[in-house]
């Protein structure tokens, strides 16, 4: 439709209804919405709704579909939701008082552009928008207490653009808030011979607002482009050294920081929806498309590029282009709130965000999906080395209550809730205790991304509560260097670890408690780092992973307490040579390899205590070639072979009942040399023990009976029939003959 024929149908309003007669704009009487709008406006709205257009009357049939995924809208917007104090409690939510209207025709005294009503909102403005498609460019700035809003929300206006941002905010009176209600916002991109004008496009030629306030001389201003902008400005950012080719990033999965500062480099809010600097910004019930992207790039393309704000989603919609690289939201030194919102089928990562140690990032009932990249990357540039000794936490009594969620203080060891003085004491205790940035993740989900479903760098003070990590590419969530509590969640069918928490250089003990972490294509759960010493413990369902249920690595050093490990198609739980473990009173069974394997240099820290092992088609317990280690108190029952030991030298074996066993209770082979005191090793279908392999060690105490071969001795180890006699109770057959079993 062209656009003359398009301004001339949108309103067809009888003489005899338009009143003539001057008034103040802020007090317009409003009109019947069913006579300012006409069929075709109707048509293209739905059309936008459904995205069914046909080809030829536009590109409207790229746009998004909002019954993609499950948006509901929120009139009741209420930002005060914790009890703790956030920068989200600043954002002022009440009524505007002052209103004056937009209409395309400037009927009743109204408006005919959206920013001449800007240009003349005073403090606290309503701006109500009527029914239209509105090709502007929006240029917020320096203003206090703004809202845009449509007419009738059942009709959103339309805001189509290309080359530079629909809706462009920035240095905003502090204290004041830009509120975008029931829109529709549409960017075509920007072409390639326009690039480097459109920092102009966006601010109309006053460029002193970006780069944080960063003061320009005439020379600074006529030369400023996009691919240099602000690197050698008076007072710029340093970080920008990143050129950011995206030809040569892997944006399957390697976004990391240095991808982001290229972005900010790069593009800095000139290709984007929405460009926000040094503002605070509400965006509610509002749809952004980048479906009208048309010309080729290799510069991200975000939805909403945000730096320095404090930003609230509510029930908002971002949907990506898959044949260019866009991204739902690119932000940097950002406090963001996203609730009930999506983002769709970006082909570089729903949100990227870069905080610092003052940021908060609140994410919730949100979903990622379709995304090529990580579906949520968060990384904190702060330098902060400080360590949070006791997490906020959920519930109002002394043991977890998923239904009753409120915030209070808990002990990550215990999971029981601390007074205030056991707070402050574990505080001053640890002597160390920095303010650093705050993720929260609550009740989203993170689905068929191809790449993380989400990614957390560098957080003292992470949340990640019944959460869905399902079919994502890689692993469902990647947390590293972080800080905090990851609980009832689902990581699920991911393409390879479920769950993978590393650490560099910062000790970390990141509680993982009350998950489900089930049929990932490689690993249940991934630890790794030397100064990983997270916590494992009451998650009910670690099951039917094709490699491990929990694999340990890199010097790391986790405990594992209370967990139910099961049906893995390899070992239940796997113990790096380098590694070691605490692994209490679990119960870990029916995994095809080891129920628990472990050796090499980490042996020596492994404690195996009080726990259920039983039912493996292969080992209950394997140590290979390590040196110490604690087997104890353990009932380990129903395997092929209750523990197998080959090279270990001085393991631990003690008061365990080792009973009703495949073949063995107990296989001492390749010269190792336990220490085996007090154990119970009864009713296994072969034998009790076996020596082979010139395997000697101390064996005081044993009870060995009702097996059909008690012990039995290879050639090697004969010599140690009569020790064994002498200080153990052995009651039945021992055997030197060759045995066939084995």
């Amino acid at each position: 439709m062209s656009k003359k024929n398009l301004k001339s149908n949108i309103l067809n309003l009888e003489e005899e209804e338009i009143n003539t007669t001057t008034k103040k704009r802020s007090s317009i009487a409003k009109p019947s919405i069913n006579n300012l709008v006409d069929e075709n406006y109707q048509k293209k709205l739905n059309t936008i709704h459904s995205g069914n257009e046909s080809d030829e009357e536009s590109d409207s049939s790229k746009l998004i579909n909002s019954n993609d995924i499950n948006i509901q809208p929120d009139k009741n917007i209420n930002t005060q939701e914790s009890n703790n104090e956030n920068q989200f409690e600043k954002i002022d939510i009440s009524e505007f008082k002052n209103q004056i209207y937009v209409h395309p025709l400037g009927y009743n005294g109204a408006y005919k552009t959206i920013q001449a009503a800007i240009e003349a909102a005073i403090p606290k403005t309503k701006i109500i928008i009527y029914p239209a498609i509105y090709k502007e460019h929006l240029i917020i700035k320096e203003k206090s207490d703004i809202e845009l809003t449509a007419y009738d929300v059942n009709m959103p206006p339309i805001l189509s653009t290309s080359n530079a941002p629909c809706i462009f905010i920035g240095n905003m009176i502090p204290g004041s808030t830009v509120k975008i209600a029931y829109f529709r916002l549409l960017h075509g991109g920007m072409r390639n011979e326009e690039y480097n004008n459109g920092l102009n496009n966006i601010t109309n030629d006053d460029t002193t607002i970006l780069g944080n306030g960063v003061e320009q001389t005439d020379n600074e201003k006529s030369n400023v482009n996009m691919n240099n902008s602000y690197a050698h400005l008076k007072g710029g950012h340093n970080i920008f050294s990143n050129t950011n080719n995206l030809n040569q990033v892997d944006l399957n999965y390697n976004i990391d920081i240095n991808v982001m500062e290229g972005i900010q480099c790069d593009n800095r809010g000139v290709v984007s929806a929405i460009s926000i600097f040094n503002s605070t910004v509400m965006i509610i019930n509002t749809q952004i498309s980048l479906a009208f992207l048309t010309t080729e790039t290799t510069k991200i393309i975000p939805g909403i590029y945000a730096e320095k704000c404090t930003l609230f989603l509510q029930s908002v919609l971002i949907k990506g282009n898959m044949e260019f690289p866009t991204c739902g939201i690119v932000a940097f030194d950002s406090s963001i709130k996203v609730s009930n919102s999506g983002f769709v089928k970006h082909k570089s990562g729903g949100i990227l965000s870069a905080i610092n140690f003052n940021n908060q990032i609140f994410i919730n009932k949100t979903i990622f999906t379709d995304n090529i990249g990580c579906g949520l990357l968060i990384t904190n540039k702060s330098k902060s080395e400080g360590y949070k000794p006791y997490l906020t936490l959920i519930s109002s009594k002394n043991k977890m209550d998923n239904e009753d969620i409120k915030k209070n203080i808990y002990d990550p060891k215990t999971l029981t809730v601390l007074t205030e003085s056991e707070y402050l004491h574990g505080a001053k205790k640890k002597a160390v205790f920095e303010k650093c940035g705050e993720v929260n993740l609550d009740s989203n989900l993170f689905n068929k991304n191809n790449g993380c479903g989400a990614r957390i760098d560098n957080c003292l003070n992470l949340n990640v509560f019944k959460n869905k990590f399902t079919d994502n590419e890689f692993n469902g969530a990647e947390i590293t260097d972080c800080e905090g509590l990851i609980l009832l969640n689902e990581f699920v069918k991911n393409g390879e670890n479920g769950l993978e928490v590393k650490t560099g250089a910062r000790k970390s003990e990141i509680v993982i408690s009350k998950n489900t972490l089930c049929e990932n294509v490689c690993n249940g759960i991934i630890i790794k780092g030397k100064n990983n010493n997270c916590y494992i413990q009451n998650n009910e369902k670690i099951t039917n992973n094709m490699k491990a249920g929990i694999g340990i690595y890199e010097f790391s050093f986790p405990v594992i307490k209370n967990n139910k490990i099961s049906n893995n198609l390899f070992q239940g739980i796997l113990v790096g040579h380098d590694s070691s473990a605490d692994i209490e009173e679990n119960k870990i069974f029916e995994n095809l390899k080891a129920n628990i394997a472990f050796g090499g240099d980490g042996a020596e820290k492994v404690k195996i205590v009080n726990n259920e092992i039983y039912r493996s088609r292969s080992e209950g317990i394997f140590g290979l070639e390590g040196l110490g280690g604690i087997i104890a108190k353990n009932k380990i029952f129903e395997n092929n072979d209750g523990i197998c030991i080959f090279g270990m030298k001085d393991v631990e074996i003690s008061e365990n009942d080792i009973y009703r066993n495949v073949r063995s209770g107990v296989l001492v082979a390749a010269e190792s040399t336990p220490k085996m005191i007090q154990n119970q090793i009864f009713e296994n279908k072969f034998i009790g023990c076996m020596f082979r392999d010139k395997s000697r060690g101390e064996y005081k105490f044993n009870i060995i009976e009702k097996n059909p071969t008690q012990c039995y001795y290879t050639n090697s180890c004969k010599d140690l029939i009569d020790v064994h006699n002498k200080y153990n109770t052995i009651t039945g057959r021992i055997d030197t003959k060759t045995c066939v079993i084995f």
